[in-house]
C-alpha cells in the first residue's frame, strides 16, 4: 500500500510530461543546459542506435568525432535503458526513465527501511522525503546521476542482508546491482554506493567479528567491476585518451564544493535565492557553489525527528551514523575543509563536485529520522499521537511536492525538436558561437522565468544538442574529453575575443576553423572578419547570424606541405600561423614507425596535383569512405576528424597506419596507385568485455537459478 501510493504520488508528479502534450524537461544550469546539451542527445543517440540494433559507439557529428560509448553516460548498457529505448520513441523512453528513476529511489529508500526494520509508516516517509528532496528533484536535469543513486539504497540493503545471511543469493543480487549501476556510466554514483556499503559493513564486521562475510563482501564487489567489463574496458580506454588519465589535479577534483552556510538548504531550499528567478547568486561569486549540487533540502521534520533520535537514542548505532553525516558534511565542504587534502588522493581524485557527499549525509539522516518516526509509532497506544504523526506525513508529503511543483522548465517536445532554418546539409560542419553568453545573461537575470528565451537559444545547435538534428558540429560537450581534442580547442579559444555586442575571430581562429572543415559559423553576436560571409540573420530578440567560412578546407585534402613538431609549443607555434590551412599544410606527430613513408611521401608533395577529385562517404557513424582518383606519388591525405588510437584505416584493402595531424586529426599515407581509404572503428575492448560481462552474468543467473531450486525443494519436502 505504502509503495502504491509513493508511485501514485511521483506520477501524478511527472504526468505533466506526457499529458496533455509531450513535455521535455529543459531546466538550464550555468551556460546552458545538462538535460538538453548533453542528457537527451546522448539518449537519443542511443534509441537511434539501438533501433538499427547496434551500440552507439561513435558519433562523428560530436565534435569532430566522439568515442561517445567508451564516455560512459549515454548508458548504453542499462538494462531499463537498453529495454526502453529499444521500443519506445526517445522522448518517451526518456521520460519514462525520469519518473522510473525517482520512483526506483524511492522504492529503493523503502527496501532499505524495511531491512533495517522500520515500520510502513517509517519507511513511507523516507521514501517520499528522498523522492523528492532537493538532491532529487534539482537533479532531474542530471539522467545519469539520477540513474546511478537510485540503485544506491538497493545495493547497501542488499549488501546488509548478504552480511546478515551470508548465501550465496544475496551476494549474487549484490554482484548484479554493482554492474548495472556501473552499466549507468556515472561512476561517482558507484563510489559514494560503495562509502555507505563499505561503512556499514565495518561497522558490523567490528561488532560481529565475522570478517569472512566482509571478505565475500569485497569479493562480490570486484566480481561486480567484472560484470562491468563491457563498458569499464572501452570506458578505460577512453580515459587513457582523455585530458586526465590518472585524475584531476586537487583544485579541480575540489570543485563546486559546498559552502558550510548552505547546510541552511536542508530547511529552505531558496533561502540563497532560487535560480528559477536568477536569483540565486553565479558559482563565481558564491565560492563555487552551486544551486543543484548543494541543495539538501528534506524538510523541518526530518531534522527534528533525526535531531530527537541522536538526543534519546543510547545504542552504538548513534556514533555510526554521527560518523557517516559529520564525515560526509565534511567531504562535502571540499577545498574549505579541514580533509581537503584527501582530494589529492585517489579515489577522490577522479571526480569533481565534492558537494555530491551530501548525498550521504540526506540518505544518512533519512534514515535516522524515519526510525524514530517509526519508534513513535510503533510504542505509541494513542490514537490522537497516531493521528498526528499521519498529519506530519501527510503535510511532509504536501510540502515537499508544492516547493518543486513549479521549479523546472517544461517545453512541448514538438516545438523544441522541429527542424530549425539554419540546420545545414548533413555533410556541411558548423561551429556555433556566443549561446553561453545570451544564455548566462538572461540565466543570471530572470533566470528561466521567461521560457521563450530558452525555447530559442536551444535551437542554436550547440554542442550536443545538435546530434538531435543531425548536424556536423566542431564542438563537443561531455563529462570528460579527449586530450587532443582539447589541446586544439584551447588553442581557438584563445583566439575569439567575444563581448556583449559582438565577437572577434583572429585569422588564426579562421585558419583552425578552416583546417577543421568547419564550412558555416552560427554566432547569436555578430561577428566581424573578412572571411566570413553573412548569409543569413534569423530572428529578432536573439538575431542568429549565419556566416560562410569562404577559406575552410573541405574535411579531406591532400596536404601540400608537411611539418613536425617535438613539443607542444612548437605545434601551437606552427598551428597560430593563419596561413597554415590556406596552405593545405599538416602538422604530423608520433610518427615513429612510419618515418620511411612520410618521408616519401613529402618528398612527392612538389609532384603531387592537389586538385584530385576527393569524395568522402559516411555510411556509419563508425565507417567512413574516401575515394579519390589514383594517385601517381605517395601521397598524405588528412582527414579532419578525430584521432582515437582505435580507429584502424586501410587503403584498398591494405592496413596503413593513421597518424596524428594537426594535433588532433587523422592523416594516412596513400600509396602510389590508391584510390579508396576506409577508416573503421571496431574497438576490440567491447567485444572482449562483452564476452566478459556475458560470463559473470550466466554465473549470477546460475547462483539465483541454484538458490531457487533449494527454495523449492525445501517446500516440496515440508508438503
Amino acid at each position: 500500500m505504502a509503495l502504491s501510493l509513493l508511485f501514485c504520488l511521483v506520477l501524478i508528479f511527472f504526468a505533466r510530461l506526457f499529458y496533455p502534450t509531450s513535455q521535455l524537461l529543459v531546466t538550464p544550469d550555468f551556460g546552458r543546459s545538462d538535460a538538453w546539451h548533453f542528457s537527451m542527445p546522448t539518449k537519443f543517440v542511443l534509441s537511434e542506435s539501438l533501433k538499427h540494433g547496434e551500440l552507439p559507439l561513435w558519433r562523428y557529428d560530436a565534435g569532430t568525432g566522439f568515442p561517445i560509448f567508451a564516455e560512459g553516460q549515454t548508458g548504453a548498457l542499462f538494462l531499463p535503458n537498453l529495454l526502453l529505448f529499444s521500443w519506445l520513441p526517445w522522448t518517451t523512453a526518456y521520460n519514462v526513465l525520469l519518473t522510473f528513476s525517482v520512483c526506483t529511489l524511492g522504492a529503493g529508500i523503502y527496501f532499505l527501511l524495511r531491512i533495517l526494520g522500520v515500520s510502513l509508516m517509517g519507511t513511507f516517509f523516507g521514501a517520499i522525503t528522498m523522492s523528492f528532496s532537493g538532491l532529487t528533484i534539482a537533479q532531474l536535469p542530471h539522467i545519469s546521476l539520477l540513474q546511478g543513486m537510485s540503485l544506491l539504497p538497493f545495493i547497501v540493503g542488499t549488501g546488509i542482508l548478504a552480511l546478515a545471511k551470508n548465501t550465496l543469493f544475496h551476494y549474487a543480487i549484490v554482484v548484479l546491482l554493482i554492474t548495472q549501476q556501473l552499466f549507468v556510466g556515472f561512476p561517482q554514483a558507484v563510489f559514494l554506493t560503495m562509502c555507505i556499503l563499505y561503512a556499514y559493513a565495518l561497522y558490523q564486521t567490528m561488532r560481529t567479528k565475522q570478517y569472512i562475510r566482509f571478505v565475500f563482501l569485497i569479493i562480490a564487489t570486484i566480481t561486480g567491476l567484472m560484470g562491468s567489463a563491457a563498458q569499464l574496458l572501452p570506458s578505460y580506454e577512453f580515459l587513457k585518451a582523455s585530458t586526465n588519465p590518472t585524475g584531476f589535479d586537487q583544485s579541480v577534483a575540489s570543485m563546486f564544493s559546498m559552502p558550510l552556510s548552505h547546510l541552511r538548504s536542508f530547511i529552505n531550499p531558496f533561502v540563497f535565492g532560487n535560480p528559477k528567478f536568477g536569483t540565486y547568486p553565479p558559482f563565481y561569486r558564491f565560492d563555487d557553489s552551486i544551486f543543484w549540487e548543494n541543495t539538501a533540502y528534506l524538510g523541518m521534520f526530518p531534522l527534528l525527528f533525526a535531531g530527537f533520535w541522536f538526543i534519546k537514542n543510547k545504542s552504538t548505532d548513534r556514533l555510526f551514523y554521527s560518523v557517516l553525516i559529520l564525515g560526509s558534511i565534511l567531504l562535502a565542504w571540499g577545498k574549505h575543509s579541514p580533509l581537503y587534502l584527501l582530494y589529492g588522493i585517489w579515489p577522490l581524485t577522479l571526480f569533481r563536485a565534492p558537494s555530491r557527499f551530501l548525498w550521504i549525509t540526506s540518505i544518512s539522516l533519512i534514515l535516522v529520522a524515519s526510525t524514530q518516526l517509526s519508534l513513535w509509532w510503533n510504542l505509541s497506544k494513542n490514537t490522537r499521537v497516531k493521528g498526528l504523526l499521519l498529519a506530519i506525513v501527510f503535510l511532509q508529503t504536501i510540502v515537499l511536492m508544492s516547493t518543486w511543483w513549479s521549479y523546472h522548465l517544461l517545453l512541448p517536445a514538438d516545438t523544441l525538436l522541429t527542424k530549425p532554418p539554419q540546420v545545414p546539409e548533413k555533410s556541411v560542419r558548423i561551429t556555433t558561437i556566443g549561446e553561453p553568453l545570451i544564455h548566462n545573461r538572461t540565466f543570471t537575470t530572470t533566470g528561466w522565468s521567461k521560457p521563450v528565451a530558452f525555447e530559442y537559444l536551444y535551437r542554436g545547435l550547440s554542442p550536443v544538442s545538435n546530434m538531435l538534428y543531425n548536424a556536423s558540429s566542431y564542438g563537443i560537450y561531455a563529462g570528460r574529453f579527449l586530450k587532443r581534442q582539447s589541446l586544439y580547442n584551447d588553442l581557438l579559444t584563445q583566439e575569439i575575443q567575444l563581448s556583449q555586442e559582438e565577437a572577434t575571430l583572429s585569422a588564426t581562429a579562421i585558419s583552425l576553423f578552416s583546417s577543421s572543415g568547419v564550412q558555416e559559423v552560427h554566432s547569436f553576436i555578430s561577428i566581424h572578419n573578412d572571411a566570413l560571409l553573412l548569409t543569413n540573420t534569423i530572428g529578432t530578440t536573439f538575431p542568429l547570424y549565419i556566416y560562410k567560412n569562404t577559406k575552410s578546407l573541405p574535411q579531406a585534402y591532400i596536404a601540400t606541405t608537411a611539418t613536425t613538431a617535438a613539443t607542444l609549443r612548437g605545434a601551437e607555434a606552427i598551428l597560430r600561423n593563419p596561413d597554415f590551412a590556406i596552405k593545405k599544410s599538416v602538422l604530423l606527430s608520433d610518427v615513429d614507425g612510419n618515418t620511411t613513408i612520410v618521408k616519401d611521401a613529402i618528398a612527392h608533395m612538389s609532384e603531387r596535383d592537389e586538385s584530385i577529385p576527393i569524395t568522402i562517404t559516411r555510411p556509419t557513424h563508425t565507417r567512413t569512405v574516401i575515394t579519390l582518383m589514383p594517385v601517381d606519388t605517395p601521397t598524405l591525405l588528412v582527414l579532419s576528424d578525430t584521432f582515437y588510437p582505435l580507429w584502424k584505416a586501410t587503403v584498398d584493402g591494405k592496413e596503413t597506419a593513421i597518424i596524428p595531424a594537426n594535433l588532433t586529426y587523422r592523416a594516412v599515407v596513400v600509396p602510389a596507385g590508391g584510390k579508396e581509404v576506409i577508416f573503421s572503428y571496431k574497438p576490440q575492448s567491447v567485444m572482449r568485455g562483452i564476452q566478459v560481462s556475458m560470463g559473470i552474468h550466466a554465473l549470477i543467473m546460475i547462483a539465483i537459478a541454484f538458490h531457487f531450486l533449494i527454495v523449492i525443494s525445501r517446500i516440496r519436502k515440508k508438503v
